[in-house]
């Protein structure tokens, strides 16, 4: 199923700057898409204890309601083999630590503009606008917290006809 993927909004909550120093932004990319970018500072080396827990919100009526879809993992089990094709999508668009745990030192993601084609799970979502937000945490203590607005167009093939 082809389908497009559009960041609209992306805010950043609860950064932690003795852990953290992160700047973002979304850019318009081209006529009709946007880039994020991120740049970030890892100031402690976090071990195998950094997790990050998704979950995704709704557009119902005209609220954002929790779907169930939600989940924590371990970063570091994010790089397995279960998890390959997140690692090669962040991998193509950053420095990213390659290696667990992640180090500290300067990381960054460069014009981002997600492609459905590359997120084939997705194409499954019955929403067209979501949240997503993702909240990364050490040990028990947030990091920070990405709360990443997106439409799904899952008509766009038809629209282009």
């Amino acid at each position: 199923q082809n389908f497009e993927i559009s960041i609209e909004r992306v805010e950043l909550h609860d950064i932690d700057s003795e852990l953290l120093i992160v700047e973002s932004k979304l850019v318009k990319y081209n006529r009709t898409c946007k880039s994020y970018s991120l740049n970030y500072t890892v100031l402690k080396e976090f071990g195998y204890d950094l997790s990050v827990e998704v979950e995704l919100f709704a557009l119902y009526g005209n609220e954002y309601r929790r779907t169930p879809i939600n989940f924590k993992r371990n970063v570091c089990d994010i790089f397995k083999m279960e998890y390959l094709w997140f690692k090669s999508q962040i991998q193509k668009y950053s420095h990213f630590p390659s290696e667990c745990p992640p180090q500290a030192g300067d990381y960054y993601l460069k014009d981002f503009v997600p492609k459905g084609a590359d997120f084939p799970a997705a194409a499954n979502l019955p929403w067209e606008h979501c949240i997503f937000l993702l909240r990364f945490v050490y040990k028990v203590k947030v990091v920070v917290i990405f709360k990443m607005y997106v439409t799904f167009d899952h008509d766009a093939e038809l629209k282009r006809l």
